[in-house]
């Protein structure tokens, strides 16, 4: 472990969420460049997707299937601007488009066989690093991470006016 750790603020609780999302968006950030990272060495196509790619391609590569507006209500962007981004990533052999068989009007989205075979070997990987870097920490903090998160996307799921954006008039 490394000596170098700086303790979290203790009974401040504006330290303490300062503390987190410092902490939080640092770790992100460095993840995020390992995954560009694995992504570049894998050398996939993704690896050149704009962020709203990328999120629009997770979104298809979790639903399977999906129909133009309900990428756009899950992605919280257009549907003229999600249908415009899929047109060029169906250009680019990345996407396709399944006409459906009862409903020609219905059309659904989904990943190319080729992009769904080149995200499952960046998610491979992906977790291969979390492995390793659930070793470097050590089994104990690999699950008290997972109790965290678990937490919190709880507190998230009963609580969403805690997501609210709002301004205070106090300063805080």
């Amino acid at each position: 472990m490394n000596k170098h750790i700086k303790a979290p603020p203790r009974d401040n609780s504006a330290d303490l969420a300062r503390f987190i999302f410092d902490k939080g968006k640092s770790v992100h950030q460095r993840i995020d460049r390992i995954v560009r990272e694995i992504m570049i060495n894998k050398n996939t196509p993704v690896k050149n997707l704009t962020i709203a790619q990328a999120d629009t391609m997770m979104v298809i590569h979790q639903a399977g299937n999906i129909s133009i507006t309900e990428l756009s209500k899950l992605l919280g962007v257009s549907t003229p601007s999600v249908s415009t981004m899929v047109d060029r990533m169906v250009e680019k052999n990345l996407l396709l488009r399944n006409q459906d068989t009862r409903d020609r009007r219905k059309v659904t989205i989904c990943l190319s066989p080729e992009t769904k075979k080149q995200i499952h070997e960046v998610e491979h990987a992906v977790l291969q690093m979390f492995r390793k870097l659930i070793a470097a920490v050590g089994n104990d903090i690999g699950e008290l991470w997972c109790k965290v998160l678990l937490a919190v996307e709880s507190a998230l799921d009963e609580h969403p006016e805690i997501a609210t954006p709002h301004i205070q008039q106090n300063g805080d």
